[in-house]
């Protein structure tokens, strides 16, 4: 919450944990079709992987609380790292916080 952690830190696993695994990660990818007979991806480059096991994780939206005051400005919901630096950025005018 200082603001100063990097944000390679920031991650949830290491790099090496996801190798050590034979987990091919790739983030900020969009695959373009998925052909589930030859368990193959085309990805938007142009390239194709062949996969064993295929996790799609298309990501969700949060469930706002539905209480007064929730849909103020000064509200925050803390799932991405940009929602984290907005409230590093809210934090030094901030006099008190609450969390449900």
């Amino acid at each position: 919450m200082a603001g100063k952690a990097p944000a390679d830190w920031l991650a949830l696993r290491s790099s090496a944990f996801y190798q050590q695994q034979r987990i091919d990660l790739r983030l900020a990818t969009q695959v373009t079709h998925i052909d589930t007979a030859q368990r193959q991806l085309q990805l938007d480059d142009g390239s194709q992987l062949s996969y064993g096991a295929l996790l799609l994780a298309t990501g969700a939206e949060p469930i706002r609380l539905d209480i007064p005051g929730a849909d103020l400005p000064h509200g925050h919901c803390l799932r991405t790292q940009a929602d984290s630096q907005a409230l590093v950025d809210a934090a030094p005018t901030c006099r008190n916080a609450a969390m449900p």
